[in-house]
């Protein structure tokens, strides 16, 4: 079936060169799909009929006399055979392979002809490395730096198709051939820096020469030392740049703290093209992605791990993030140059929670150590903007992360400190799009009448009789950031130890949002399906359900978070379940899912399924060993092993000498005693058995406790037996006569008065296989 497919595309598809660029999509797929290179591999051998025509049909394709069109289907063809079938590219791809680097080499290719030779170049050298004796003939250090040199002159070029896809390329095999291209390191590195220096390039060029930069360090030698040496210092060099530019971005106008660290050495940079701010800043955007890509990049698996500089980048990020407004300014300052110098600083303060946010990202916990720097400079500064300012998300977001990522290593009092200022300017972010912040006029303790403060009360958001701020994409844009970080804060360790009152704020100001009618798009009528809370006390909304859907989801999902945590809810249980009963039924399925959850979880906790009461684990232990379990850890397991396992009972049985009269009834107490001191019930030996048949026992048993005890009970049951039957005639033991209740053991004894007669005996019942 293969054979005749392949036949069928050289006949009618591949048969004519005019017809070959139309006719190359189907071709493509039905190789593709149907792996009709494999399939007919396996029919007919490689050296097969069909499979020759179809080699020498490519070859033809690709042949310098034909048109790049032409040429560039035939190297797309010739890369999918090769990718199914590993046997034709070891066997063909040594003559394709020149051709293929004789079009790179070329000073003004083709696009599409170029993009074509460069793909079918990377597979041969990415397979070349899993056969390394194929390799030694065809792929050497000389083709792979030769590749590498053509793809870096392309990348000098002026055609944006050409250069992106070469850097690409070049990025890709640096990992692959590290000790072949560690001669061209410095023309990487030049070029590297001219992609994100220059600005006049495109922001792909800045990307692409970030990624080239980033992947410098592998081309380090001295093995895994250099290599980590070699990221450590690259990081290091790029912190030195973007503090030199700092300078250059203000004018340096503000007098920062002269104790800040500021000789790490840079990178040896172009020189910027004129002394203007705005080309410094774009310069230290360029290099800060730079950094974030390198500190987001895992290290390779030769490498291992490395050490990252938290000091210096906790520096220079507090540093960016802390120039503000408020920071003092030197004397004899333009007043042009203090304007454009402040208008550029939320730009600056962008980067630094960039570098921030990343840093927490990568190193975690261990950031702890410099939280009340970064902390605070980030709660500092997010305090200076005003509301509906849309630096006010940008820095809070930021703060979330990074206190996400430091976990619970933070200290309790340094955390709360700025996580309650960061929290009212979230609540406040949020409100803004319900009502216009109310200003609460709180009167003066000592009892001045003129005397008011103005601040924010974030439970005045619940007063919807306010007026109505006019709503717009940026307020709605703020609001569904403050919801996103206001959830991550609730899920923060130190969101406990916040003041109450701030909670049940949060929990009022989510309910004024979602308790009106008209936040969900379909509810339930109060009239239709009753249930045990009231109504919703809201009468007028916020009017989003056909604004934004993310703000919907985002306010469900906080007011869930908010009454899980439990800080400062109580009372406000009834009403959020009146919220999630009426997201249950929104159109929205994603709202469905999260109100149905609430619920399920509010429900087991106000009707739980079992009583909160301690767990027996003495009576659980026992009925896991007696159905042949375990419980607990391995010192429970030996303990009850020690507690039901067999265990040798010491017990004294005193019987009259020999030469002394043995009382009949003394002789029978005695053997019903040393019966009664055994805990577990067996079949007593033939021995006894026969012994006790005379005296008329229900079923001849003896209880004994190990192996180690049997046998000296049954000594001492015969040497009682043979006492009874010397002084004692006969025993009854008449027929349903029931065990006493007080006796553990299998035997019981009744005495009876002496003033009876003398042939009445005591009775010894024994206790059969059915009653047990």
């Amino acid at each position: 079936m293969a054979v005749q497919l392949m036949n069928n595309l050289l006949s009618h598809h591949l048969a004519a060169n005019d017809a070959v660029p139309e006719n190359l999509d189907h071709v493509l797929s039905v190789l593709r799909n149907e792996r009709a290179v494999q399939r007919c591999e396996l029919e007919e051998g490689l050296g097969g009929p069909v499979m020759n025509r179809w080699n020498l049909r490519l070859a033809s394709l690709i042949a310098p006399t034909l048109a790049p069109a032409l040429r560039a289907a035939g190297f797309q063809l010739l890369l999918s055979t090769f990718s199914f079938s590993t046997t034709s590219l070891l066997s063909q791809s040594k003559a394709h392979l020149a051709l293929a680097l004789n079009i790179l080499g070329s000073s003004k290719p083709d696009p599409s002809l170029f993009i074509a030779a460069l793909e079918l170049v990377k597979l041969i050298l990415a397979i070349s490395t899993w056969h390394p004796e194929w390799a030694r003939e065809v792929v050497g250090a000389a083709v792979v730096q030769r590749t590498v040199q053509s793809l870096i002159a392309a990348a000098n070029g002026d055609v944006g198709e050409i250069k992106s896809a070469a850097i690409e390329a070049v990025v890709s095999l640096i990992p692959l051939f590290p000790t072949p291209l560690r001669p061209l390191s410095p023309s990487m590195h030049t070029l590297a820096l001219n992609l994100i220096c220059n600005p006049s390039r495109s922001q792909s060029a800045i990307d692409a020469g970030a990624d080239l930069f980033a992947a410098l360090y592998l081309l380090s030698p001295k093995g895994k030392d250099g290599l980590r040496e070699a990221w450590r210092k690259g990081v290091e060099a790029l912190v030195g740049s973007l503090d030199a530019l700092v300078p250059a971005v203000t004018s340096d106008i503000f007098a920062e703290d002269p104790l800040l660290n500021h000789t790490i050495p840079p990178l040896a940079l172009p020189n910027l093209s004129d002394r203007s701010p705005l080309t410094a800043l774009a310069r230290l955007e360029a290099l800060s992605k730079v950094l974030g890509l390198i500190l987001r990049t895992p290290t390779s698996e030769r490498t291992g791990p490395v050490d990252v500089p938290v000091g210096a980048l906790v520096e220079l990020g507090v540093r960016l993030v802390g120039m503000n407004s408020e920071m003092p300014v030197k004397e004899r300052v333009d007043p042009t140059t203090l304007t454009l110098s402040i208008s550029l600083l939320p730009r600056l303060q962008v980067v630094g929670c960039h570098i921030l946010a990343q840093l927490g990202l990568c190193v975690g916990p261990r950031l702890a150590a410099n939280a009340p720097e970064v902390l605070g400079a980030i709660s500092r500064t997010a305090l200076t903007y005003r509301l509906r300012s849309p630096m006010r998300p940008a820095l809070s977001t930021t703060y979330s992360l990074v206190l996400e990522s430091m976990g619970a290593s933070v200290d309790p009092d340094e955390g709360k400190k700025s996580l309650a200022r960061v929290w009212r300017s979230v609540l406040e972010d949020i409100g803004s799009v319900a009502v216009e912040p109310a200003v609460v006029a709180q009167s003066d303790i000592k009892g001045r009448k003129n005397k008011r403060q103005k601040t924010y009360d974030p439970s005045e958001s619940m007063n919807l009789n306010g007026r109505r701020a006019r709503l717009d994409e940026l307020d709605l844009y703020a609001a569904e950031r403050g919801l996103a970080t206001l959830n991550r804060l609730l899920q923060s360790p130190h969101s406990h130890f916040l003041p109450p009152k701030l909670h049940v704020a949060t929990a009022r100001l989510l309910l004024a949002l979602s308790l009106d009618p008209a936040f969900f798009a379909s509810h339930p009528s109060s009239a239709l399906s009753p249930t045990f809370f009231p109504a919703s006390c809201a009468t007028r909304g916020v009017d989003l359900a056909q604004e934004s859907d993310e703000f919907r989801r985002s306010v469900v999902r906080c007011l869930k978070a908010s009454l899980e945590g439990a800080n400062g809810s109580d009372g406000l249980a009834d009403r959020a379940a009146e919220v999630w009963r009426h997201a249950s039924t929104d159109r929205d399925p994603e709202i469905r899912t999260i109100a149905t959850r609430a619920l399920t979880d509010f429900s087991a906790l106000i009707h739980p399924s079992l009583p909160p009461i301690q767990a027996n684990t003495t009576f659980a232990r026992a009925k896991a060993e007696r159905l042949g379990g375990a419980v607990g850890d391995e010192l429970s397991i030996q303990e009850g092993a020690d507690e039901f396992g067999a265990r040798e009972i010491e017990y004294e049985v005193a019987l009259a000498p020999s030469t002394m009269d043995v009382d009949s009834e003394d002789a029978a107490v005695a053997a019903a005693l040393v019966i009664e001191q055994t805990t577990v019930v067996a079949p007593a030996p033939p021995s006894f058995a026969t012994a006790s048949k005379g005296f008329g026992f229900a079923t001849p048993f003896v209880a004994v406790v190990a192996p180690k005890v049997v046998e000296p009970v049954v000594e001492a049951v015969k040497a009682a037996v043979v006492a009874v039957r010397e002084t004692v005639p006969f025993i009854s033991a008449p027929t349903g006569t029931k065990r006493a209740a007080s006796r553990p053991a299998v035997a019981a004894v009744e005495d009876e008065d002496d003033s009876d007669d003398d042939d009445a005996m005591p009775e010894i019942v024994m206790e059969s296989d059915e009653e047990k």
